[in-house]
């Protein structure tokens, strides 16, 4: 076994004796950074400033940067099949081939010369880890990278181990990374890693991979590596060696290569900054038992509570702190801890060593505040520690203040909406009055002035004797126009004072309409619905309403009906007026814009029909019924 070391040289163990073997001139007195047995069984070094060739204990060359050495700093060495050797500085990568050495860099397609590690496969392919580029693969001249945008947890390489399957096991500054078949699986602390930094990976005989960080060795199974890759873990566990075990320093050294290696007899060698870590993994115990946790007090704004179990908390409470541990004699230092606050946490808080939890501002509500232990082994407690505790609301964050607030709420709401009515119903008022106002000043002075000319004409007409003069034609067309203003006069008035389509809804409306138009006419009126009943107000309701109030008029006064019907019906999405009688009908054929006064009524219920969405049809003959039917949809 060689070991080198940094400012003291090579050394051999013999037996189980070390015989430190001096460097030509010093030349590995200044440090040992990496070592390569190749097949013919010579050892090559790399040291500060040169590539040591030893054979037989002897060094038998040197290589430099005169030799067209990339760099000082000899970080990483391997061999391929074809007798090639591979060697990789701070400043690119060399290939040394029948003594001759030949430099690669970021030019000829590296992602970065900063290199620690190098492996070649079992198909010949070359890997290298840098640091700051990732990992790189060279293949038939082609370098393929594999970087944080990958998916790698780090940029940082420090380590490519190769197990049996034929996947690598990649040791980064971020993580354990596994990567097989161009898919690449990240091993972090968040999923149970003990640390982030990984050294140096070897796998022993008994399925368990063992890993150098800064702060230990972390021993896991491979299976629970694989189980995670494949979907079914989503947490890895293991055992973490460090002071406690008998290693004279926790933190590994990993700056070159190889950190870690298997030994033919089975024994693991790590390099640490106190020396070499050996252990035997056929030689250790059983794991012992997770150690018993407890719950050590509860403090809460920096005042200890004294019976924390089934304490309630006063309104406010801002800091809540709990302190436990786990009640181990035998390397108290390697116990890990996790927890989860019931009614906060949704998973559980992995602390490590930490022994307290801190919660601050809990909103209120019952909580149960969990705890388990770990040995260094990575068994669990199979139950936890817990305790029950509750924070009391202030007043205004209980349910009856909520309730209040709604009521409250609501209670406004309902008042904004009265009194939204209550002013929609003055502004009503008033303009009602105006109407009112407007027809009563209509009846007494316009409609009282047509009615005195109308009776003087009356008058004239009586003192005349029928004659086929012109000027009694003339007469006869005034007393017509006067007789149709006064009409047209009263119906305004009528329509004034009739605000019942605003108010009600339709069918009543038409009802009350109808009533009214059937006291004053000598014609039989009859209403009929049909249809299931909808409620249809405002301004579609007032249009229906006059066409019904127009067409019942025209009955009664040009068609001198004696029975008219009115059939209101309701479909699914339309409501149909039908006003039907049995008087005088007329030309359809003729516009209606003609000069027959009695057709200016058709019009205007024509474009009440259009203004509500819908439209009007007449049907009418000169010496038989007539209808009219307007229909209007309800969106």
């Amino acid at each position: 076994m060689w070991v080198g070391t940094d400012g003291g040289g090579l050394s051999r163990l013999d037996g189980e004796n070390f015989i430190n073997l001096p460097g030509r001139g010093g030349l590995l007195n200044g440090g040992v950074l990496s070592l390569h047995e190749d097949a013919a069984g010579d050892l090559w070094v790399g040291a500060l400033g040169a590539l040591v060739q030893i054979r037989r204990a002897r060094v038998l060359r040197v290589y430099t940067k005169r030799d067209g050495l990339s760099g000082n700093s000899v970080r990483a060495i391997v061999g391929d099949a074809g007798g090639r050797l591979w060697v990789g500085t701070n400043d690119g990568l060399n290939k040394l081939e029948n003594g001759r050495l030949a430099r690669l860099t970021m030019r000829d397609g590296m992602s970065s010369e900063n290199v620690r590690a190098l492996h070649v496969d079992r198909a010949g392919d070359l890997w290298i880890g840098t640091i700051g580029g990732g990992l790189d693969l060279l293949r038939d001249g082609e370098f393929t990278h594999y970087t944080t945008a990958q998916g790698m947890p780090s940029n940082g390489v420090r380590s490519i181990f190769e197990d049996k399957d034929g996947t690598l096991w990649i040791g980064t500054d971020g993580g354990l990374v596994r990567l097989r078949g161009g898919k690449i699986t990240a091993y972090t602390s968040a999923v149970g890693m003990f640390d982030d930094t990984v050294m140096g990976v070897v796998e022993d005989g008994k399925g368990n991979f063992w890993m150098a960080s800064n702060k230990g060795i972390f021993r896991t199974s491979k299976r629970g590596l694989e189980d995670f890759a494949a979907g079914r873990a989503s947490r890895i566990t293991g055992e973490v060696f460090g002071t406690a075990d008998g290693m004279l320093s926790a933190e590994c050294n990993g700056v070159s290569q190889p950190s870690a290696i298997r030994a033919r007899d089975g024994r693991l060698w790590f390099a640490t900054v106190s020396g070499a870590a050996v252990v035997d993994p056929r030689r250790l115990g059983a794991a012992l038992p997770p150690p018993p946790v407890v719950i050590e007090n509860m403090v809460v704004d920096d005042e200890q509570v004294k019976d924390a179990a089934g304490y309630k908390l006063a309104p406010g409470a801002q800091r809540i702190e709990f302190h436990y541990t786990g009640l181990s004699f035998i390397a108290p230092e390697r116990v890990r801890f996790r927890y989860r606050l019931d009614g906060f946490d949704r998973d559980w808080v992995e602390a490590g060593t930490r022994r307290a939890a801190y919660y601050t501002n809990l909103p209120p509500g019952r909580y149960r505040f969990q705890v388990a232990a770990a040995n260094g082994d990575g068994v669990w407690n199979a139950e936890s520690k817990s305790i029950e505790f509750e924070v009391r609301p202030h007043f205004f964050q209980t349910r009856w203040f909520y309730a209040l607030c709604a009521a409250a709420t609501l209670a406004l709401a309902w008042g904004l909406y009265l009194l939204r009515v209550r002013r929609i119903r003055r502004q009503f008022a008033l303009v009602l009055a105006e109407r009112t106002r407007v027809a009563r000043e209509m009846h007494d002075t316009l409609i009282q002035g047509v009615v005195g000319a109308s009776t003087v004409l009356e008058a004239v007409s009586g003192m005349l004797p029928r004659t086929t003069s012109p000027a009694y034609g003339y007469l006869e067309r005034a007393r017509e126009q006067l007789r149709q203003s006064l009409d047209d006069a009263r119906r305004a008035v009528w329509d004034l004072r009739n605000p019942a389509a605003q108010t009600q809804d339709l069918a009543t409306a038409l009802r009350q309409t109808v009533e009214s138009l059937a006291a004053g006419a000598s014609a039989e009126i009859e209403l009929e619905q049909t249809g299931r009943a909808r409620r249809l107000t405002g301004a579609r309701a007032e249009s229906l309403l006059r066409v019904a109030q127009e067409a019942v008029t025209n009955a009664v006064t040009h068609a001198g009906a004696r029975r008219i019907k009115v059939r209101l019906h309701f479909d699914a999405r339309s409501v149909r007026l039908s006003v039907g009688d049995d008087g005088r009908g007329f030309d359809a054929s003729q516009p209606l814009a003609s000069n027959n006064n009695h057709h200016f009524g058709l019009v205007g219920m024509r474009e009440r029909a259009e203004a509500c969405g819908g439209h009007l049809t007449s049907r009418a003959y000169p010496a038989a019924a007539r209808q009219s039917s307007p229909r209007c949809p309800f969106s």
